[in-house]
């Protein structure tokens, strides 16, 4: 883990060796292969094999986070909830909440978001990409802070947008575990967006997008670059805040 700096003055990345971080890889495919069984597509049909990745790369971002905090907080770590550790359902419903910090009766959600990288290795490319805030759909929510995290694999092939198919889930996930960990991927924590920032981006302007070979149907995000946003550093400064006040 590391701090690295961007070609935006006073904004920094958090750079993490995903194959370093055993605890929070074992938990987000558990948690995942638990999930896939359950969860229910919206605005896209997908294989339980995709179903499978997409789930797995959101919860191991947002473990990452988690470990973010920590390795810059530790003091703070007895506040941190996270859903997926108090749930008592098996994993059969929606996530209420990905974290949350805790003072005194004050809560503050934290929501992670993922993106795998499938254009560039370069980490100034990264500053040109968005924080994922969904609009007009029933994702649609704001939260104390959203999140964006990274997936950078070693091959730019290695994550794909089109459903895949295989002969058998179980051997579908050990084999994709095998490539995960091959690729030697690479998460960067790039940025966040606060509350406010999240409401004036979706009023600002919209993108859109739609890819009917993956069947997957149109859907709208607000464009929020992530040079656009704030950084961790601001993070850090206002989860102080929390506990100071």
């Amino acid at each position: 883990m590391e701090w690295i700096d961007t070609k935006k003055e006073g904004y920094k990345f958090f750079k993490i060796d995903v194959n370093e971080q055993i605890p929070d890889f074992e938990w987000a495919f558990y948690t995942a292969k638990r999930k896939t069984l359950y969860t229910i597509d919206t605005w896209q049909l997908r294989t339980s094999y995709k179903r499978f990745t997409n789930i797995f790369l959101g919860d191991l971002a947002k473990n990452l986070f988690k470990s973010f905090i920590i390795n810059q907080r530790p003091e703070y770590e007895k506040n941190i909830i996270e859903y997926d550790r108090i749930r008592r359902d098996d994993f059969k419903s929606n996530d209420r909440f990905d974290l949350k910090i805790l003072n005194n009766d004050k809560e503050f959600n934290i929501e992670v978001k993922s993106s795998a990288e499938k254009i560039s290795r370069n980490v100034a490319d990264l500053l040109k990409r968005r924080i994922i805030i969904n609009f007009g759909n029933q994702h649609q929510h704001f939260e104390w802070a959203v999140v964006q995290v990274m997936f950078v694999p070693k091959n730019l092939n290695f994550f794909k947008n089109e459903n895949f198919y295989y002969e058998n889930f179980e051997k579908f996930i050990k084999q994709y575990r095998k490539e995960f960990e091959e690729n030697q991927v690479t998460a960067y924590i790039v940025g966040y967006a606060d509350e406010e920032m999240q409401r004036k981006a979706v009023q600002k302007s919209l993108f859109s997008v739609e890819n009917s070979s993956a069947s997957a149907n149109e859907r709208k995000y607000a464009d929020l670059k992530i040079d656009e946003a704030n950084s961790l550093n601001k993070f850090i400064d206002e989860l102080d805040k929390i506990f100071r006040d």
